[in-house]
């Protein structure tokens, strides 16, 4: 398994790759060059991936995809604060994570004490759009895994979407899971033969 720093290894060698100059013109009209700048994504690499919502990067062949780094805290971090690389293909608006970690990017906008709403971003290409030099990753995050959406985001006071239908997916999403059946409770048979002697 990857540590942080063979992570970050290979987060740097996709960011070498990412300025040559046919890969810049391949990513800028999704992803723009101030936040590659601030150390919010926009590396390239080409990735195979699986049923699990995991990718593998690939020197041949796969789909061409924008990684972003989530950090463990405000972005750019240090190499051991890379948790996780998330690959997003804008083909198909698919997102992949590298080590099966990332829920969210943006992860620094859920630190807490949270008093404002949180704005929820269709794709990490509209997230970056909307980054601010001050803001270091924390004025909104993007949804990785779905099935996570009840568990990090259903304490929150409000949420912020820009269209309907991302509203309306949060929504479906926010909806608690059912409660788990109550166990059953049994008594010992030497316990019940105390109690009715009492």
């Amino acid at each position: 398994m990857l540590d942080s720093f063979d992570l970050f290894e290979e987060y740097d060698a996709a960011i070498r790759r990412a300025g040559s100059p046919e890969a810049r013109a391949w990513r800028e009209p999704f992803f723009p060059r101030s936040a590659v700048l601030m150390g919010l994504g926009g590396s390239l690499a080409r990735i195979n991936t699986d049923r699990s919502g995991r990718y593998e990067p690939t020197d041949e062949g796969g789909h061409p995809a924008i990684l972003c780094p989530i950090w463990e805290g405000p972005a750019p971090g240090r190499p051991e604060d890379l948790i996780d690389l998330v690959a997003w293909v804008p083909k198909t608006n698919r997102m992949f994570s590298r080590l099966g970690h990332a829920e969210v990017i943006g992860e620094y906008a859920l630190l807490p004490p949270i008093w404002d709403p949180v704005r929820v971003f269709p794709d990490p290409g509209a997230w970056a759009r909307a980054a601010t030099w001050d803001d270091n990753g924390g004025h909104g995050i993007v949804v990785v895994r779905w099935d996570r959406v009840w568990h990090r985001l259903g304490g929150l006071p409000s949420i912020v979407v820009d269209d309907i239908a991302l509203g309306q997916r949060l929504r479906e999403a926010l909806k608690p899971p059912p409660p788990p059946p109550a166990p059953r409770i049994l008594v010992a048979a030497s316990a019940s033969a105390k109690g009715d002697a009492a």
